[in-house]
């Protein structure tokens, strides 16, 4: 059966309140980002994992995956071969904190830059038993299970998140994730809606633009109140045989502990 999980950065607590905030959510299950400065790659120590291994146990919950927030890094080849290194540490962490894989955007897959690293990261991950989920969104479900295929390494998977599919491209999230299939690995539970499609523009060029708001292409919104079916898309996952983790993520709104509560019920129900 899939578990519910939260990532802990979406309640703005901070790493241990927003730990405590999942279990009272009903939270199965919690995922950490590189953003959350304690346990960033370049301040983590192993008491700090074993401090918040214990706290999570201790809970009733598990650690679901340990995810990058460099986003973009790799399109860049000025500084792709810095946020490699730094990847590969992730991975580490990730292991110490008793899982194999950790999640990115990798960045524009077309770029060869993110390709190099995506190579150099999925094999150093085979190196060590772990993987290497992209995130779903900028890319059709198509050209990205296409180009996990051809990258030289088996360690390359994906973490499905079913409203960056839905708001950016307007894609059934049901038919996106048989299309991946066997590939999916983790998966963000998110709810969206799309606005308007920017024509002749892609998701990055919306992110690095100060000149306007994303909200007149897309939307976040609670679970279940946007364009992903998710009985559909639950079923979806069923039929291909996925039965990890629903790690919801909530990245608007004021209301977000209420929220994050709805969301994990309203998973459960489903599953």
């Amino acid at each position: 059966m899939m578990k519910v999980g939260v990532i802990v950065d979406c309640f703005q607590k901070g790493l241990y309140e927003g730990i405590k905030l999942a279990a009272q959510c009903g939270a199965e299950a919690v995922q950490f980002t590189s953003r959350t400065p304690e346990i960033h790659p370049d301040n983590i120590t192993p008491a700090v994992i074993k401090e918040i291994k214990d706290m999570v146990s201790s809970l009733g919950m598990e650690i679901s995956s340990y995810c990058s927030s460099l986003r973009f890094g790799f399109s860049e080849e000025g500084i792709a071969n810095g946020n490699i290194e730094l990847t590969k540490k992730m991975m580490d962490i990730s292991q110490e904190f008793g899982v194999n894989v950790m999640n990115a955007h990798a960045g524009q897959l077309k770029t060869p830059s993110v390709r190099r690293a995506v190579t150099e990261i999925g094999k150093y991950c085979e190196s060590v038993g772990g993987y290497f989920a992209l995130e779903t969104g900028p890319e059709t479900p198509e050209f990205l299970k296409e180009f996990i295929e051809t990258i030289d390494t088996n360690a390359i998977r994906v973490n499905f998140d079913p409203a960056n599919l839905v708001m950016i491209q307007g894609v059934d999230a049901a038919e996106a994730a048989t299309t991946v299939g066997k590939y999916i690995m983790h998966t963000h539970a998110k709810d969206g809606i799309l606005v308007s499609k920017p024509e002749g523009r892609t998701w990055y060029d919306l992110a690095d633009d100060e000149r306007g708001p994303v909200a007149d292409y897309f939307l976040e919104v609670p679970l279940g109140e946007g364009h992903v079916n998710f009985p559909k898309y639950i079923g979806a996952l069923k039929e291909i045989g996925y039965d990890g983790f629903l790690t919801i993520e909530r990245e608007a709104g004021d209301t977000r502990y209420e929220d994050i509560k709805n969301g994990i019920a309203f998973l459960k129900s489903l599953r």
